[in-house]
This record gives C-alpha cells, sequence and structure tokens, in this order.
C-alpha cells in the first residue's frame, strides 16, 4: 500500500486504498500527485483492472498506459462541468 499523508484531509472520503467505493469506467476521479502531495482531479475511469485503474485525462481524452493503485485513485466529490456545457449564471440571473 502506498502511503499519502494524514494531514492531506481534502478528499480523505472513506480512507483510499481500503475505500468500499469500487469505481466502474466512466466515473470522474482523483489520482494522488506525489509530487505536489495533494490529490488532482480531471480524471475519468478508463477501465478496470484486478490491479487498479487505468485512467482518462478528461482534457484531451488521453488514456494513460500506467494502471493507478487502488491507493492512488478515489471517486471525485466536486462535480465537474463538462465540455461544452456551460450556463451563464450573468445572463440567466439578469433576464436578458
Amino acid at each position: 500500500m502506498t502511503s499519502t499523508p494524514e494531514s492531506e484531509g481534502d478528499f480523505r472520503e472513506g480512507e483510499v486504498g481500503d475505500s468500499e467505493v469500487q469505481l466502474a469506467v466512466g466515473m470522474v476521479a482523483c489520482v494522488w500527485n506525489y509530487y505536489l502531495r495533494r490529490w488532482t482531479g480531471g480524471f475519468a475511469v478508463a477501465e478496470v483492472l484486478t490491479s487498479g485503474y487505468r485512467l482518462r485525462r478528461l482534457s484531451d481524452n488521453h488514456v494513460f498506459s500506467h494502471v493507478f493503485s487502488t491507493d492512488e485513485v478515489m471517486k471525485e466529490r466536486r462535480k465537474i462541468q463538462e465540455p461544452g456545457i456551460h450556463v451563464d449564471r450573468r445572463m440567466a440571473d439578469s433576464g436578458e
């Protein structure tokens, strides 16, 4: 099991690696960034394997060949805006 700092509590819901949450293909996910020592969003599960997950980067749909362990991936808790679906609230609220 890889170790992630306990002090990084932003997205620690369900203890990463021991989480009962199983990710499915298409689910939006966060990846543990060892360099920045925090969770990084912007990914989706491309493939579920017995050893972990293969991920797709949402910005360009690139699928990584690396298999990320269950310790390195967790379900994204923030709502991610899908490309092309944007509502300008200023225009909607002004009645124009």
